[in-house]
């Protein structure tokens, strides 16, 4: 807990109250001076007044009071325009509790000759030391949208590393078929072969096969002369078949 407040005594002789409690409840806070000697009163405490001995305050003259109360550290501290002068300790503190009171009497006795202002009595540090801190805000709103960042492109990158030969991939689809080839010509004994040149050679093979049966014919009469009636009926077949004049007495030609 702090008070701090800013005076300014014309007669600083005698008792005089700066803040107190109404009545003699225990845990009331009153502080005050005597003969220019600033006390801290904390009714219930042990002890239940502190004076700060080491500055005696002058009249006509302006100060700006601060006094500290830390129940932790069992201490009570006077400061003087925000500069530490004094440490008293408590040897039984005790809570205490702020309730409504006077500033500058007590019960309109014991009058403070002169102006107090600003007076304030806060829990924690004085409001221009550190101060505990606050509850943390809601946030703000989102900003505005900021300007489209502009960039270059870097540097090429060196080239990496040959990669490892791919796989073999499977055959394509089969092509067209190509145009008809053109028909070539056969080249025979005599130069290019002809219908003309077949057909002889036909009628050659031909004759030559009758040649070989009338032959045939005359031999197999010769051999044997009495089945000469059936082999004139053969060579007369023969005729037919082959367009040849076929007899018996050997008379042909091929």
């Amino acid at each position: 807990m702090s008070i701090e407040f800013t005076m300014y005594a014309t007669d600083v002789s005698g008792y005089r109250v700066i803040r107190a409690s109404q009545g003699l409840k225990e845990g009331g806070l009153t502080v005050a001076m005597q003969n220019g000697v600033m006390m801290f009163e904390l009714r219930g405490a042990g002890p239940e007044v502190v004076e700060f001995t080491s500055t005696t305050f002058e009249a006509d003259k302006e100060y700006n009071v601060t006094i500290t109360y830390s129940h932790a550290e069992k201490t009570v501290t006077l400061y003087i325009d925000k500069t530490q002068v004094e440490v008293k300790p408590i040897d039984f503190p005790i809570r205490i509790k702020v309730r409504d009171g006077q500033i500058g009497c007590w019960d309109d006795y014991d009058q403070f000759a002169g102006t107090i202002k600003d007076l304030w009595i806060q829990l924690g540090d004085p409001s221009w030391g550190d101060g505990n801190p606050g509850v943390m805000g809601a946030p703000g709103p989102p900003g505005k949208e900021g300007p489209v960042g502009s960039s270059e492109p870097g540097p090429r990158g060196p080239v990496g590393e040959q990669g490892d030969p791919g796989e073999q991939g499977p055959p394509g689809p089969k092509g067209p078929v190509g145009p008809p080839s053109e028909p070539v010509v056969q080249q025979g004994l005599f130069g290019p072969a002809s219908t003309t040149t077949f057909f002889v050679v036909v009628a050659v093979m031909l004759a030559s096969t009758a040649g070989v049966g009338v032959l045939a014919y005359n031999n197999l009469v010769a051999q044997k002369p009495d089945k000469a009636a059936e082999y004139e009926q053969w060579g007369e077949n023969m005729s037919g078949e082959y367009g040849e004049d076929v007899s018996t007495t050997g008379g042909f030609s091929y």
